[in-house]
């Protein structure tokens, strides 16, 4: 009996997590969304709700999977890669975006709240392009409309060219699915 308590015990505490990282997630998908979209916040917020998302599905589906024998197992190795990979991603984006988000967070502090961040808190167009780039390369869509956004503010007529291709596209895929 005390065997089956301690097991009862896990399970609760495994489904407990998994609906804490299904709320956090949600949390942080209603933040984002509500958000001005030339905010820098917003954009850590919009990388640090891929991981934590990927956590909660992970642990959200795993649940009844991890009663059965075998595929268990499998589920947990695909599991900790899904999340491995999107924390690596999310940790190779953080440094680029940090000097722009305290940059943000300073002047939203600042007396006036007028001061605008620093131009040096956000990498130089030609960076943001470069990394928008090489998230399309790697077929990662969001990010690189996040890094094309950041080079057209900045002036960069390419990027501005790109964003309003990708807000066609985007409109042009909603009517679609709206016509079927």
């Amino acid at each position: 009996m005390d065997l089956f308590q301690f097991i009862l015990g896990l399970i609760q505490v495994i489904v407990y997590g998994a609906i804490a990282l299904a709320i956090l997630a949600i949390a942080l998908l209603i933040t984002v969304s509500v958000m001005p979209k030339d905010n820098p916040v917003r954009v850590f917020l919009a990388a640090l709700l891929t991981p934590v998302g990927t956590m909660a599905a992970v642990s959200v589906i795993g649940v009844p999977i991890e009663v059965i024998p075998g595929i268990d197992f499998i589920y947990d190795i695909i599991g900790l890669v899904l999340i491995g990979r999107a924390w690596i991603q999310f940790f190779q984006t953080v440094p680029a975006l940090w000097p722009a988000v305290m940059a943000y967070m300073e002047a939203a502090q600042s007396p006036t709240g007028t001061s605008r961040p620093s131009s040096n808190a956000i990498p130089p167009a030609t960076e943001c392009v470069r990394l928008g780039q090489e998230a399309m390369h790697e077929k990662d869509y969001r990010g690189a409309l996040l890094w094309f956004r950041l080079a057209a503010q900045q002036g960069h007529a390419q990027a501005q060219q790109w964003v309003r291709e990708f807000e066609a596209e985007t409109r042009n895929r909603a009517q679609e699915k709206s016509q079927k």
